[in-house]
C-alpha cells in the first residue's frame, strides 16, 4: 500500500491520503461535516459561533484562516476549538494522527482564496442592486 501526497482534496480514492498541509486537513475535515437538507455544506461563521460557546479562544475567522493556513502556530486552545467545529481531532489537523473524518459525498478541492473574497463580492453587490431596484 502506498500513500499519495495531494497539494489540493481530492476526490473520494480507495488509497489512504496525506495531505501537505494542517489546511488542507481542515478543508478535508469541513467538507466531511454532514450536510444540510439541501446537499450544502454548512456556514463557517455558524460553525465558529457554535464552537466559540464551549472554546472562548476561538477568535473571529480562525477556521477559515486555518483552511488556508494563514494561522501558522495556533494555541492550543484556539486549535480545539477548531477541532471541535470540524467535529475531527487536534491530533489529526497537525499531524494526521488518528482515523481522518469520512463522508459519503465527493470532497471538492479548496477553492483558491481570492475566489471566496470576489463570491462575496458580487453577492454583497446583487443585493446592494436589488435595495436600489426595490426603492426606485
Amino acid at each position: 500500500m502506498h500513500l499519495r501526497l495531494v497539494s489540493s482534496a481530492p476526490a473520494q480514492h480507495d488509497d489512504p491520503v496525506m495531505y501537505l498541509t494542517r489546511g488542507l486537513r481542515a478543508w478535508h475535515a469541513y467538507q466531511c461535516l454532514p450536510r444540510t437538507p439541501r446537499g450544502n455544506l454548512p456556514d463557517v461563521r455558524a460553525l465558529e459561533r457554535e464552537a466559540k460557546r464551549k472554546h472562548p479562544k476561538l477568535y473571529h475567522q480562525a477556521i477559515q484562516k486555518f483552511m488556508y493556513d494563514e494561522i501558522k502556530s495556533p494555541g492550543y486552545e484556539v486549535l480545539e476549538g477548531i477541532a471541535f467545529a470540524l467535529n475531527t481531532t487536534p491530533a489529526w489537523l497537525l499531524r494526521e494522527d488518528g482515523d481522518p473524518p469520512t463522508t459519503t459525498n465527493q470532497i471538492s478541492p479548496r477553492p483558491p482564496k481570492n475566489s471566496l473574497k470576489q463570491a462575496a463580492a458580487r453577492k454583497k453587490a446583487s443585493i446592494i442592486g436589488r435595495r436600489r431596484v426595490n426603492s426606485a
